[in-house]
């Protein structure tokens, strides 16, 4: 076991004594403090790892993340919280925290993501980012209402599309769909080109002749078709060939909860919220690219 200074924080003495022991027992050097107060006043003693409680007097779990990292930035902090926190020590997660984990946790998985908060400052290893991290801002992807035209939304991914190539903005912002408003300017859904493809097959059933197989197969009789339809889809309403999708995520999901509600949704897209407000949308585009960037620095 490397030997790794623990700064561990908590008001209650039972707790902190036997959680100094068992981490002990597993080869770190233990220093502790009662208070958020009295941890800070400890930064000069040069943890490796802080472990924190959420809830306590004075100065919870949030707080007293932004004050230690002020004063030691690079210094990793591991939340400890009650069921009954769980929400706010994610928002600390993503406010610097490195790690959150429920009371009562399992000592050799709290002793392995200790190892973990070390190498990552020690060692240039890196905890994992969250949705937002990787998220499309809402303000950077194309938007139209529902009550628009499909030539319309046609007319505003070409617009997108040529401003990418224009700027010269990596292609990975370039995108196949367009989030779709209600009047309240409310996602509700998004229009695909998949969208667009169904919507020409369901015209394509429903003018299929009724007359013999000959002609029914025939290339004269579907000469012209296909550009016809497309030309009177252009008129349709966006809410009449979109797929709508509510499902989203909050901004502070792991990537892994991002992949398990596209799985179990079958989606290529979702949705990101920040209290109740859509802020951006992450697509399986994103979660490639961070597997292939994981898979660089792998190999």
């Amino acid at each position: 076991m490397m030997n790794i200074r623990v700064l561990l924080v908590d008001d209650d003495d039972r707790f902190r004594s036997n959680m100094a022991r068992l981490l002990e027992s597993k080869g770190f050097e233990i220093v502790t403090a009662q208070s958020a107060q009295e941890a800070l006043s400890m930064v000069d003693q040069d943890p490796d790892v802080v472990i924190t409680d959420f809830q306590m007097p004075g100065m919870n779990g949030n707080e007293f993340v932004e004050a230690f990292k002020e004063r030691r930035p690079t210094t990793q902090v591991i939340m400890l919280t009650g069921h009954g926190s769980i929400k706010s020590a994610v928002d600390a997660y993503c406010d610097g925290a490195f790690d959150y984990l429920t009371k009562p946790c399992e000592i050799n998985y709290l002793a392995s993501r200790i190892v973990d908060a070390y190498k990552s400052t020690y060692e240039g290893w890196q905890a994992e980012i969250c949705a937002e991290d990787l998220m499309i801002p809402l303000s950077e992807y194309t938007t139209i209402r529902e009550t628009e035209s499909v030539l319309r939304a046609v007319q505003k991914l070409r617009e997108h599309n040529e401003r990418v190539m224009a700027t010269d903005v990596t292609s990975d912002r370039g995108h196949r769909s367009i989030i779709v408003l209600n009047e309240q300017d409310q996602p509700v859904g998004y229009l695909t080109i998949r969208d667009l493809v169904t919507a020409l097959y369901k015209a394509h059933v429903s003018a299929q002749p009724q007359s013999k197989e000959t002609t029914r197969f025939s290339h004269f009789f579907w000469d012209g078709v296909f550009t016809r339809q497309v030309e009177d889809l252009l008129d349709v309403l966006i809410k009449d060939v979109m797929t709508a999708h509510t499902v989203r995520i909050e901004t502070n999901a792991s990537l892994i909860e991002v992949a398990e509600k596209m799985f179990s949704h079958n989606l290529q897209r979702i949705l990101v919220e920040d209290e109740g407000k859509v802020v951006g949308i992450i697509r399986d585009h994103e979660l490639y690219a961070e597997i292939d960037r994981i898979a660089k620095s792998a190999h």
